[in-house]
């Protein structure tokens, strides 16, 4: 037997934990709408009381930042610096105002 784990999206967590925290639905009752075992939805509560979810965000907006906003390439120390402050002295001169 080989079957597939499914990823559920964190809004949908959120939406069955809320439906249960709120509206007092049994998770048995959740478990059996959804089609969700009833320990999967115990797990997610239990990490949301632990922070789990947040943490698990936070991490994922940190990877989101780091893609978006890539870190300066490093240009070699002081002999890099030297380089460019060449280069753009060479640029300067070349310029005439």
């Amino acid at each position: 037997m080989n079957q597939n784990r499914i990823q559920h999206a964190a809004s949908k967590k959120v939406e069955i934990l809320r439906e249960h925290l709120e509206n007092q639905v049994p998770i048995s009752e959740i478990a059996r709408c959804y089609g969700i075992n009833p320990n999967l939805i115990h797990k997610w509560k239990k990490q949301l009381f632990e922070g789990k979810v947040e943490q698990r965000l936070e991490e994922r907006q940190k990877k989101l930042d780091q893609a978006a906003d890539p870190p300066a390439p490093d240009i070699g120390g002081r002999a890099g610096n030297r380089k460019i402050l060449s280069l753009f002295e060479r640029c300067k001169n070349s310029i005439s105002l």
